[in-house]
């Protein structure tokens, strides 16, 4: 008896030979979506503008990750967020909808709440630098409202002295 053990996807022929006869089957090797899990990228809320890309993977029922899954996107309320094919959120109205993938018959979902509040703090990263002239550094601002950060507010940067330093977003 032949014992064929499958190492990827496609299909194959197995031939049995015996003295002058043969015979061959077709083998096909596929994964079935078992398990959906969807990453997002940290953050506490968004504000209404704001775009977040999202990455879903998913699993056979041996929790082996199929390539290049066919992935179907969701909202459940784009009055507050919608999501393209790809998983591109966009955060439209104030409020919480969850985002929902799903392959096969698997699927999972995250929350997210976008809030339409003005930030009412804001933190530069690092908060003191010593550079050289000549020399750049790259600044990361976050917003926050009542300790929680927003994404997709819009920022503006500017310096005191142009002489010294100048800044591009």
């Amino acid at each position: 008896d032949g014992l064929v053990r499958a190492v990827g996807v496609g299909s194959t022929s197995v031939t049995a030979v015996g003295d002058t006869v043969r015979r061959s089957v077709t083998v096909s090797v596929t994964q079935a979506p078992d398990s959906v899990s969807v990453s997002l990228p940290q953050f506490g809320a968004l504000v209404p503008g704001a775009n977040v890309n999202f990455s879903a993977f998913v699993f056979d029922r041996n929790n082996n990750a199929i390539p290049a899954p066919n992935i179907l996107w969701s909202s459940s309320d784009t009055a507050v967020a919608t999501v393209t094919n790809a998983g591109a959120v966009k955060a439209v109205g104030a409020g919480t909808a969850f985002i929902k993938a799903v392959a096969g018959t698997s699927r999972d979902s995250v929350s997210i709440t976008v809030l339409d509040m003005a930030a009412d703090s804001v933190a530069v990263l690092p908060d003191s630098v010593a550079v050289d002239p000549g020399a750049s550094i790259q600044l990361t601002a976050r917003t926050f409202f009542e300790g929680t950060e927003l994404l997709g507010t819009a920022l503006t940067w500017s310096v005191d002295s142009v002489t010294v330093a100048t800044v591009s977003p």
